[in-house]
């Protein structure tokens, strides 16, 4: 008796088709809450230590960027644009915007 209920609930298949979902592109930055922050590169970086660190502009501001390691440095590259003008922009995260300095130790 259990089983024609079963049955009963499941749709027919008769005269369509079966459409398969399509997995999605991947998800974005702000499907993950991290939002980015385009900013403006000032100038070649400088080294200290063992770390690069970028002079950005963002909305008027100047900022610092630290970067420690190779994969966040390849992050930075990742999201990073150059623009019509030439100016090279970077996409980081906007917690990072901080003073004196902000760092980036890992891949985002």
């Amino acid at each position: 008796m259990l089983k024609g209920r079963v049955l009963k609930a499941l749709p027919s298949l008769e005269g369509g088709d079966i459409v398969e979902p399509k997995p999605n592109e991947g998800l974005s930055d702000e499907d993950l809450g991290v939002a980015l922050a385009d900013v403006v590169l000032l100038g070649r970086p400088t080294v200290s230590r063992r770390a690069l660190v970028f002079n950005v502009e963002y909305q008027g501001e100047q900022y610092r960027i630290g970067v420690i390691g190779e994969e966040a440095l390849e992050s930075i590259k990742k999201h990073g644009y150059k623009d019509a003008e030439g100016k090279i922009h970077l996409r980081i995260p906007m917690d990072k915007l901080k003073k004196p300095i902000g760092w980036i130790n890992e891949a985002y």
